[in-house]
């Protein structure tokens, strides 16, 4: 006879219904601009509520706020088992950031029709400003079906941009439109797709009223989530970085990221695909094509089988051969010591390990590898 109810639900009916909510949406980079926003929102000075989907050094990963403003990472899988329905579509929200929009979490949905749906109810009646990435084709068939609605399309192929962005010494720089008038703007923030979400945060921002001096201010230095470029250490004198990505696209922007701040490095690649999706054979070809970035791969092959439900198994032997034919040494392992092994044979003091998983990569970040960084 006790009453009952999903998180998300909860969260909105009794949290957010009367604070002005900004969602960070999408397939990628929901945790890193939700963590982006609420530092900008800081530096301007509101004491803002926020709710991150990761782990933040120093501080929680949620705050209520005395400000008005309440952020929110806004995801679009499953509220409950009980409640089939995208967390988002609860979270009360007035203004959205939509960073990307694919296919993913094949294990619920059957494609990206059935993600697109999800979006309807929401944006069916929508009050507020809705900031896009105008790099997926999926978004634009939601802006053709919403178009009534106020859509501020951002991306490198925008007129809006962020454009220009160079990198140099640790910082980067960009332009973006603000009221029809380019301004520059500089953050220790590196990685195109990092300045496309700090991007769409600016938009929003300027949205809300903040002028452009202070929101030059606010991104000159902002901190990451745990596990997004994350720097562990070194092994052997080989830097080692942690990365949450598990998707093709992640990977592919990851790589790109970690090649533009370490130029001359020989990136070597590990990888975990463990995630129900990232098991199954949805994306076998991508995989191979996003890992393409690398010097050297490893495959880091976890036992589990995919839940996705009319989907073989990714073919990791497959996705080795075919790198291997392309030139980029690569190899397959199936436990912990094979890994230790392999990253032993191949430590270098030019190189790079970029660790990719969801989980704990073969139990590596829960074994004596973490004690042996220095």
């Amino acid at each position: 006879g006790v009453a009952f109810t999903s998180f998300p639900s909860f969260l909105g009916e009794f949290v957010l219904k009367d604070k002005t909510v900004i969602g960070a949406c999408g397939t990628h980079g929901k945790t890193t601009t939700t963590y982006f926003f609420s530092q900008m929102m800081e530096a301007l000075g509101e004491d803002v509520g926020y709710f991150v989907g990761g782990i933040i050094e120093g501080r929680a990963p949620s705050h209520l706020g005395k400000s008005p403003y309440f952020v929110i990472e806004s995801d679009e899988y499953d509220s409950a088992y009980f409640q089939k329905i995208s967390k988002f579509r609860l979270y009360e929200l007035n203004h959205m950031i939509l960073t990307s929009l694919e296919f993913d979490h094949a294990d619920i949905f059957s494609d990206i029709e059935d993600i697109k749906k999800e979006f309807d109810p929401v944006l069916n009646d929508f009050k507020g400003v809705v900031v896009a990435n105008d790099d997926y084709s999926a978004i634009w068939d939601l802006k053709d079906k919403h178009s009534d609605l106020e859509w501020i399309m951002y991306g490198q192929s925008s007129d809006i941009g962020p454009k220009e962005i160079e990198t140099l010494k640790g910082k980067t720089k960009f332009k973006l439109k603000l009221d029809n008038e380019y301004v520059t703007f500089e953050t220790n923030v590196i990685g195109t797709h990092n300045i496309l979400n700090i991007s769409a945060c600016l938009q929003i921002l300027k949205n809300l009223g903040y002028s452009t001096t202070e929101l030059q201010a606010c991104v000159q230095e902002l901190g990451m989530v745990k596990r997004r470029q994350e720097e562990r250490g070194y092994y052997q004198k080989t830097l080692v970085i942690d990365d949450f990505a598990h998707h093709p696209k992640a990977i592919t922007l990851t790589l790109e990221a970690i090649k533009t701040k370490y130029p001359g490095k020989e990136i070597i690649t590990v990888f975990e695909p463990v995630s129900a999706t990232a098991r199954s054979s949805v994306f076998q070809s991508e995989f191979e094509k996003s890992l393409e970035l690398s010097d050297k791969v490893i495959l880091a092959v976890n036992p589990l089988r995919t839940t996705v439900q009319n989907s073989e198994n990714l073919d990791a032997d497959q996705i080795v051969q075919g790198l291997n034919k392309k030139g980029i040494e690569s190899v397959r392992v199936d436990n912990l010591d094979e890994l230790r092994a392999q990253l032993d044979k191949w430590v270098s003091e030019n190189a790079v390990f970029l660790i990719l998983s969801n989980r704990t990569c073969l139990g590596l970040w829960e074994s004596d590898f973490v004690k042996a960084l220095s």
